[in-house]
């Protein structure tokens, strides 16, 4: 009894098989589902401490470096908040954010407040996905020295 099922199971995936190959299936584009990318930024007692934003893209990244959409802003003032639509992208893109300070190295006497900080996040169709902040205390695998204090957030085609 268990050949017969196991062989009509066997028969039965193959026949179902051929008649999908032979199945006429229209000549169709896919659709390319595009993605709203934000980045927000937010900060306080920022004076002195050279905040600055850089946001890069790259197109259809995987078939080498075509950019994009780029640009940097620079904080001069104390608090900030602010939200930048970076644009839409599709599965194929790559988007970037970093945020510097500047003025804070490693060795530099010029230091973040204890009450100081820097966030971004990087949003995508209106949720939240990676984001990191610079403060007196940033640490963790997304910031560095380089030889300013920076971290950076992304978001790719893995991630939608």
């Amino acid at each position: 009894m268990k050949k017969r099922s196991t062989l009509s199971a066997l028969l039965f995936t193959f026949l179902l098989s051929c008649w999908s190959y032979a199945s006429p299936t229209p000549n169709r584009t896919p659709l390319v589902a595009k993605h709203l990318v934000e980045v927000r930024i937010t900060g306080q007692n920022l004076v002195g401490l050279g905040a600055e934003l850089t946001v890069r893209s790259v197109l259809n990244w995987k078939q080498g470096y075509n950019p994009g959409h780029s640009f940097t802003q620079s904080f001069t003032e104390a608090n900030v908040s602010q939200t930048y639509k970076v644009g839409n992208f599709d599965a194929t893109d790559y988007v970037e954010a970093a945020i510097t300070l500047k003025n804070v190295t490693r060795d530099s006497r010029i230091q973040p407040a204890v009450n100081s900080f820097l966030k971004i996040e990087i949003i995508t169709d209106g949720k939240v996905g990676e984001t990191t902040q610079l403060d007196a205390n940033a640490k963790g695998w997304k910031v560095e020295y380089d030889p300013h204090l920076r971290a950076i957030v992304s978001v790719d085609a893995h991630q939608w």
